[in-house]
């Protein structure tokens, strides 16, 4: 399941149109809230981790390129993605449940899709990703979507 974001007034192409699957976009959705949370409304804020078309105008879009830009300038994101990844580097590896360690589906004999072909995958999968790169490409696309609808 993916998260699909239209910009609604799009100035160019990069604000036509933002994507991130749900590993993705929760993390991401939650981090513009907590730095935007004088933005976004609570409904606003709450609605954006569902694909029920909650809309975001052209000033908040905005509002919240800037904020995220000026926390790129910061370091802020690239901080939180290391961190992100010395806790995922600490999670274990385990035998991947779907093909059971061979590194390929039984049914079809292809590389499973699950594990990447490499037979084992990280204990927890609730370790959701944050990288800085999703955060720059997220603001923009809010600088140039003209306001956005989420779903």
């Amino acid at each position: 399941m993916g998260f699909d974001i239209d910009g609604i007034k799009p100035k160019t192409e990069v604000g036509i149109y933002f994507r991130n699957n749900l590993w993705w976009w929760h993390p991401l959705w939650r981090y513009v809230c907590h730095y935007c949370d004088d933005i976004l409304t609570p409904e606003q804020a709450g609605e954006g981790h569902w694909n029920d078309g909650v809309e975001i105008q052209t000033w908040q879009a905005e509002l919240i390129a800037e904020r995220l830009q000026s926390l790129l300038a910061s370091g802020e994101p690239r901080e939180l993605e290391k961190g992100w990844k010395e806790a995922y580097d600490l999670v274990p590896n385990v035998e991947c449940p779907v093909c059971k360690g061979t590194g390929l589906t039984e049914e079809e004999l292809v590389t499973c899709g699950c594990c990447n072909g490499e037979g084992v995958i990280k204990a927890e999968h609730d370790l959701s990703p944050f990288a800085e790169s999703n955060v720059k490409a997220f603001a923009d696309f809010c600088k140039d979507s003209g306001g956005f609808r989420i779903g």
